[in-house]
């Protein structure tokens, strides 16, 4: 063992040839499946890769829209709402929310799979298909990586953007109303002249 780790050599032996197989791309044999490390990280990168993309896309598209919505609605009934849900959400381990949708949504109401990354019958069906069959065992995963970033991007986005939605949602609807007041005062004013010219003109 000692041999085989490397302990049988001086301290700074053992690390530089420790840092050169790292350097070089040699990581070692997996101890789990008996197999290089760098072919285990391979092989699983794209599946990675799929729902880092997925999830990174969707909570920017959602959370946006939803963070300057609770910036905009803040301290009402839409921002208190969200704001109790979000953190219900965040406050659910993954594994455990997880473990939960898999238990009712796959062997109770056998929605979705229970496992894998697409089916068996994958490479046989259409493009179609094949966006269906992934599409349905990317669902849950998905929804147990989403929870949990919801939050903080959501809350992070609208603290970030009171300060700046607040004062111009106020000032746009000050304009407003100054505007429709200003309209409605010249209004009264041309409608006052001509109502004054009309009757200088027929002598009443």
């Amino acid at each position: 063992l000692k041999e085989y780790y490397g302990f049988d050599k001086p301290v700074l032996v053992s690390y530089f040839d420790w840092m050169g197989k790292v350097v070089t791309g040699d990581l070692g044999t997996s101890y789990r499946y008996n197999q290089p490390v760098t072919q285990v990280i391979s092989s699983r990168f794209p599946v990675s890769l799929y729902y880092g993309l997925i999830t990174l896309i969707i909570t920017y598209l959602v959370c946006i829209s939803l963070g300057v919505l609770k910036a905009i609605k803040h301290r009402t009934v839409v921002d208190n709402v969200t704001s109790i849900l979000i953190f219900v959400g965040y406050a659910i381990p993954g594994y455990a929310l997880g473990s939960l949708l898999l238990l009712y949504f796959s062997v109770k109401l056998e929605w979705f799979p229970m496992g894998g990354f697409t089916s068996m019958q994958f490479a046989e069906k259409d493009l179609w298909g094949k966006i269906a069959d992934l599409a349905q065992h990317s669902a849950l995963p998905l929804i147990c990586y989403l929870v949990g970033s919801f939050a903080l991007v959501t809350l992070l986005l609208k603290n970030q953007g009171c300060p700046v939605l607040l004062p111009t949602t106020r000032q746009w609807h000050s304009r407003l109303l100054v505007t429709f007041s200003d309209s409605d005062h010249l209004w009264s004013e041309h409608h006052f002249t001509g109502v004054r010219l009309f009757f200088d003109r027929n002598h009443f």
